[in-house]
C-alpha cells in the first residue's frame, strides 16, 4: 500500500516483512518519506 498521511505529512509505503514471510500471521513494514526527505523504516507497522 502507498498513501500518504497527512497529520505528520509523510509519504508511506507498506510491505509484508521479508524476513517473516514463513510466518502464519504477517507482519508488516512500512518506509516512510518526509517533506525534508528524511526516511524511516517502521518495523511491525501496524495499519490503523
Amino acid at each position: 500500500e502507498v498513501g500518504y498521511e497527512m497529520e505528520e505529512n509523510r509519504f508511506y509505503f507498506v510491505m509484508f516483512d521479508p524476513k517473516y514471510e514463513d510466518e502464519e500471521e504477517p507482519i508488516l513494514i512500512a518506509i516512510t518519506i518526509d517533506l525534508n526527505k528524511n526516511v524511516e523504516i517502521i518495523e511491525d507497522f501496524k495499519m490503523e
